[in-house]
């Protein structure tokens, strides 16, 4: 019982991790994990691509990330600097991030859109990078 106990608080706490931006997706995250109950989710309201990339020690690294890219936004120069191919569009520095995030033998699955597959510029770089990393 007690190790059933453990795994729960595990898969609680532990296992899954989430980072929202926007308000009220946060809320309907928060809420959605209450009616699962999950009780204390994982979930912390602030911007991803903030985070500075550049330098990510192996033990911040993840084994598995799903994500579903923000498409069309656009992020400032402050937040550009924190990722090797400066862009504005969301799209690519969140593929950018989910690259330097990702352990060496990790997997991941991404929703992208036509832009990251089809575009020339930073796009054709970035993607050059994925492909080499995953």
């Amino acid at each position: 019982m007690l190790l059933l106990l453990l795994s729960f608080f595990k898969l609680q706490k532990e296992i899954f991790y989430e980072q929202e931006k926007k308000p009220l997706p946060y809320l309907i995250r928060m809420m959605n994990c209450i009616l699962h109950d999950i009780l204390t989710p994982n979930i912390v309201r602030k911007n991803t691509l903030e985070e500075d990339v550049r330098n990510i020690p192996e033990t911040y690294r993840y084994d598995v990330i799903l994500t579903n890219l923000p498409f069309g936004g656009k992020e400032g120069k402050q937040v550009q600097q924190n990722y090797p191919i400066k862009s504005n569009a969301t799209e690519l520095l969140a593929l950018q991030y989910v690259i330097k995030k990702l352990r060496k033998e990790g997997r991941c699955r991404i929703v992208v859109s036509e832009g990251v597959l089809f575009r020339g510029d930073a796009f054709a770089k970035v993607k050059k990078r994925a492909v080499r990393k995953l």
